[in-house]
């Protein structure tokens, strides 16, 4: 259940201010340090998140490369290249990767 703190408002010389108690401030700090703590984590994953994503993309150019050169599939057997591209394509094709 949501914990919302008890608060009063006040104006203090013109400016409005909301005063908690010592333990409503303590708790309210602490979900800010979990809230602070929670965003640098997700920062963190962005940053693996872009550099698997650029990584992948390597693999997909590698992949078109070696099916290229490797030229026309063989209709009982196809290269490690044309495999691998294969499963990169099926999920996320990239623009130019040939179906």
């Amino acid at each position: 259940m949501a914990w919302h703190p008890e608060a009063r408002r006040m104006r203090v010389d013109g400016t409005d201010v909301v005063v908690l108690s010592p333990e409503a401030y303590k708790r309210l700090d602490s979900f800010r340090r979990q809230a602070g703590a929670q965003a640098s984590r997700m920062h963190a994953l962005r940053q693996q998140l872009a550099a698997a994503t650029a990584t992948l993309d390597e693999i997909r150019q590698a992949a078109v490369r070696a099916a290229c050169a490797a030229g026309p599939a063989k209709p009982d057997s196809e290269c490690a290249g044309r495999e691998l591209l294969a499963i990169l394509a099926r999920d996320a094709p990239a623009p130019g990767l040939p179906r």
